[in-house]
């Protein structure tokens, strides 16, 4: 059944209006033609009009034998009519300076498609085909097997145990690899003078395709150690210890990024750039990262064999510096003491592997947890007592075993990987981190009281200060024994309602709405609360982080919605400086804490004064610069258009406003 052509199907016109192609063709020769050919190509080739091929002209064979394709294959160069229809065992398009392996090719003037208005509703022509090579017999050629009676290879016994010596680390020096398999073949003249005499010879793994050609014979033969092949523990204490304290594990294996810094362009948007000094040596310091795998050849003489000659073969590989990468993508945090490293070597694979499929639990078996300690009758309880039903004390059963000092951790993990194509090994180093997490998702249905076990939860649970985790500071925290509730604004007048209703009015709660519900706290009041309710919108609110700044002595925090790389650095910046004020507040060193705010103030001003000479900038072009330059207004007045009078009187409106604004801030702050 004819169909449209490719060509109609684009729109062109002239001849090709109306052109069709045909669905299916049948490819039928003699028994002696067939036999000319590696692969019988008759039967029935159905057309694929998706295909995405040259012209959309892919047809496979019908039938479940072994595929077989019939297409057009264009050269790069050359003429088109000089390209010619295949059979082909694959269709897959080939990179530049390969060649497809075809069964035979059509004479290049024929075409599976016909032009014209009336296209006929079958066709049948004889058309030449041409079959490259012939098999033939060769009763003179003989192959013979090549003798390795003296070829031997070496793998480790066990599992090498590495660790990373301190002083190669003191002194910035890369960790050394270590050989995984030896090999020795020998050689004979022609192979011999390939390689290099006596000095090993170090083969660039990525840029040596052709060398790993010539030697393919041998590292074929190469079997995968399994005593390699399972993770195996590494040793690095020096490299936890950096890494902990907020820096590289190794400078060598894995140096530090550049810092970042804040430029103010078009339209106001702020952008990220790289300190260009510390780029640059950042750059040549991941050229010169030791490489994951090493493989280096060179030719020795046979003992007692005469001049004869052995091909020496060594592959080596550097689980240290792989994971010292793989640590360094780990964020710090959680038990950093429990860090682990581990390696192994495994066989290459491009196949995705399956995960498990995801499974919802129930807690319908669990064990009910017993009514908490003011969900009962008890002296001076306001209210009549209310207790949680059974399904809601198994929901309380899980939640306390979440929350419990022994609850299982999280393990974070990063996996940092390098390839050997030569042999199809992959290098693996691991860097796990547990995470303890205590918590979990409360998802029971709208109605089925999740508020009320929440309360539960914080009634039974021992109210007793937590250190913060590490990195953070001890000293940076004033200890609490309140639970925080981040909860919407419509929601604030109900939390504080169920735990009075249900408690009995034995908990003592505080409500944060707005900022002046902040001033008029003390942290004396916080540290007799229970429970802290707290709304969302206010941790987002601008007059927070004006505050936030204002306090830690740090920068301005910008719009999150402007730049969110730039306010995550900056209000990280800024936690960093809460807790120097805590701990300078706790020690009592209250001028310490002066100094920072008067520092943070002075910082704060001229980034304003900057920004704000950035905008009068954009907005008036070369009459700011003039105005910069000291260049009086009156004599710019004959030069500037009346649009641009009323430009320069907007802007200096607009920089005595901030000017003002920014004297009442710092009035403000003073007080």
């Amino acid at each position: 059944e004819p169909v449209e052509s490719w060509q109609a199907s684009i729109g062109l016109e002239a001849e090709w209006k109306g052109s069709t192609r045909f669905r299916s063709w049948r490819v039928e020769m003699a028994d002696s033609a067939a036999r000319l050919f590696d692969v019988d190509v008759r039967g029935e080739y159905e057309l694929l009009e998706k295909c995405g091929g040259a012209m959309n002209c892919l047809h496979r064979r019908v039938g479940d034998g072994a595929p077989l394709f019939l297409f057009l294959d264009p050269h790069r160069i050359g003429a088109a009519e000089h390209d010619s229809v295949v059979f082909a065992t694959s269709a897959e398009r080939v990179g530049y300076g390969e060649t497809r392996r075809t069964v035979a090719s059509l004479d290049a003037s024929w075409r599976p498609w016909t032009s014209g208005d009336s296209p006929p509703a079958s066709r049948s022509e004889a058309v030449h085909c041409i079959v490259r090579g012939a098999w033939a017999a060769a009763p003179k050629v003989s192959l013979s097997p090549v003798g390795y009676e003296g070829a031997k290879h070496a793998y480790p016994a066990a599992p090498p145990k590495l660790a990373l010596d301190a002083s190669s680390r003191a002194s910035a020096t890369a960790p050394a690899a270590v050989p995984v398999v030896r090999c020795a073949v020998p050689l004979s003249e022609e192979e011999a003078a390939a390689w290099p005499k006596g000095e090993w010879e170090q083969i660039a793994v990525s840029k040596s395709r052709r060398k790993f050609e010539a030697i393919s014979w041998i590292t074929e033969r190469l079997d995968l150690p399994p005593q390699i092949s399972e993770w195996t523990a590494l040793g690095a204490a020096d490299a936890f210890a950096a890494w902990s304290a907020g820096g590289s594990p190794c400078e060598v294996c894995a140096p530090a990024m550049p810092k970042l810094q804040w430029a103010h362009g078009s339209r106001g948007q702020v952008s990220a750039l790289e300190d260009p000094v510390q780029a640059g040596a950042y750059e040549q310091a991941l050229k010169r990262r030791p490489a994951a795998f090493g493989v280096k050849q060179r030719a020795a003489p046979a003992p007692g064999v005469g001049s004869a000659l052995l091909g020496e073969l060594e592959v080596s590989a550097n689980p240290l510096a792989l994971a010292m990468r793989a640590l360094a993508l780990v964020p710090v945090g959680g038990d950093t003491a429990a860090a682990e490293l581990s390696w192994r070597i495994v066989r290459h694979c491009d196949t995705k592997e399956g995960l498990p499929p995801l499974t919802l639990s129930s807690n319908k078996h669990d064990p009910a947890a017993p009514q908490p300690p003011h969900f009962g009758p008890f002296k001076g309880r306001v209210g009549k007592v209310l207790a949680l039903r059974p399904e809601q004390q198994r929901s309380l059963s899980w939640m306390l075993e979440q929350e419990e000092e022994g609850a299982a951790p999280f393990i974070e993990e990063e996996v940092a990987e390098a390839t050997l194509p030569a042999l199809n090994w992959r290098l693996e180093a691991r860097a796990r981190v547990p995470r303890v997490v205590r918590g979990g998702v409360l998802a029971d249905e709208v109605g089925y009281g999740k508020t009320v076990i929440t309360v539960a939860l914080i009634d039974a649970a021992p109210r007793e200060p937590l250190p913060p985790p590490p990195p953070l500071r001890r000293d940076g925290f004033i200890p609490l024994k309140a639970t925080l509730v981040l909860a919407p604004s419509h929601l604030l007048r109900q939390w504080p309602t169920e735990v009075e209703r249900f408690t009995g009015g034995a908990l003592n709660t505080v409500v944060l709405a707005t900022m002046a519900d902040v001033n008029k706290h003390s942290v004396k009041d916080l540290e007799k609360a229970d429970v802290v309710v707290c709304a969302i919108t206010l941790l987002r609110n601008d007059l927070y982080f004006e505050r936030l700044a204002a306090f830690a002595g740090s920068g301005a925090l910008p719009n999150g919605k402007a730049s969110l790389r730039h306010f995550t650095q900056a209000y990280g910046e800024a936690l960093g400086g809460l807790q120097e004020q805590v701990a300078s507040l706790s020690s009592g060193d209250l001028s310490a804490a002066q100094r920072r705010v008067a520092d943070g103030r002075a910082g704060r001003a001229s980034q304003k004064k900057a920004a704000a000479a950035s905008v009068i900038g954009k907005s008036l072009g070369n009459t700011a610069n003039r105005v910069e330059a000291g260049v009086k207004l009156e004599s710019m007045a004959m030069a500037v258009a009346p649009k641009g009078k009323k430009a320069t009187y907007a802007a200096e409106k607009k920089a005595a406003a901030a000017k003002a604004k920014t004297k009442e801030e710092a009035e403000e702050e003073e007080a």
